[in-house]
């Protein structure tokens, strides 16, 4: 159930939305902003942004662009990374820690091999594919994620609950 794909956009707008999955888009020519709740971001080539399961955001192409967007429902993360509900994932997409560039750098590059399996797409491509998504999990657990205490997790709750029947 993880949506990955190529998109190549000429100008577009996506209004506010969420989604039930964690979200990176990886922006690889043009620009495209984004506002993540209320937080607005012009993304350039080379920028990854992540915006994480239930988060309201939207996007806006006036310049065209080419990006990676992958979506991995949390249905799927819940199976492998424990305490998932307890986690968000962060970076900062333009840091200049050397660390944390390292690691960012590391995530763009799984990025661009599942787009080089999923273009290609030889034989047993999907076992690569696979094995590509579990490592780009892995990466988001060790290197981006972040506890979050028990009195948010409790609050977001509550709020999707009573989301719940307008998503259904």
């Amino acid at each position: 159930n993880v949506k990955f794909y190529t998109s190549t956009d000429n100008g577009s707008y996506i209004p506010f939305h969420w989604h039930r999955a964690v979200e990176i888009i990886y922006i690889q020519e043009g620009e495209l902003d984004v506002i993540v709740e209320s937080s607005s971001h012009t993304l350039h080539p080379g920028d990854c942004i992540l915006i994480n399961a239930n988060i309201i955001h939207s996007t806006k192409c006036t310049v065209p662009n080419k990006a990676i967007v992958l979506q991995i429902p949390l249905d799927f993360m819940e199976k492998y990374i424990p305490n998932l509900g307890q986690l968000i994932f962060l970076w900062d997409y333009r840091t200049e820690d050397p660390v944390k560039k390292t690691k960012l750098m590391m995530l763009k590059t799984t990025l661009e091999q599942l787009q080089v399996i999923n273009d290609i797409q030889p034989d047993g491509y999907l076992l690569r594919f696979n094995s590509l998504i579990f490592e780009l999990m892995f990466q988001l657990y060790h290197n981006f994620s972040v506890q979050v205490f028990p009195q948010d997790i409790n609050h977001k709750k509550k709020e999707m609950d009573r989301l719940d029947p307008v998503l259904n």
